[in-house]
């Protein structure tokens, strides 16, 4: 599968986490996409959230997960896993530098993930139609941050204003008011 190279096509025992090196994350991606399980997804959901993104703070490795994680949503892959994957997208696409990044200059890793997350913009717009509301809770959330075109999303997500879901018909509301 296409995701599985992008995946070995980065250094990762150079890419900084909060464990330092980043040599754990090309497993963790593999198994997140893979997973047959709930729970295999949720703990390899796990060993990517609070290592490449810890509470909002991103370090170098996050933004190359991005790429094979958008990838892996256009395969069909199961609910549970298209939820963790739409939720640590979600992490990275609101997280910042942590300080060990800005103390290397990497001051512009936050824009730089929300940057990738746009290149799969029409990957996050076709989640607004997965059949899981906290998918398409996800969708909207990224779409909130990367989405420059407010028009546009608006428009994409008025349906979802008499979502069944109450908390996807919410946000859907918020999205189009601003």
């Amino acid at each position: 599968m296409i995701e599985d190279v992008l995946i070995d096509s980065v250094s990762w025992t150079r890419m900084r986490s909060v464990m330092g090196s980043s040599e754990f994350v090309p497993e963790a991606i593999k198994a997140l996409l893979n997973a047959a399980t709930e729970e295999q997804a949720e703990s390899a959901y796990w060993r990517l959230d609070n290592r490449v993104v810890v509470q909002g703070q991103l370090f170098e490795s996050a933004q190359w997960v991005i790429a094979p994680l958008l990838l892996g949503l256009v395969s069909n892959r199961p609910g549970f896993v298209r939820q963790n994957v739409a939720n640590l997208l979600v992490e990275i696409a609101v997280g910042e530098p942590d300080e060990t990044e800005l103390s290397v200059g990497n001051e512009l890793l936050g824009a730089q993930c929300r940057a990738e997350l746009k290149g799969g913009l029409w990957v996050i717009y076709a989640l607004l139609d997965d059949p899981l509301p906290m998918v398409r809770l996800g969708a909207l959330d990224l779409l909130d941050v990367v989405e420059d075109n407010r028009t546009r999303l608006a428009f994409a997500v008025s349906h979802l204003r008499s979502d069944q879901n109450r908390s996807v018909a919410k946000r859907a509301s918020e999205l189009i008011r601003t």
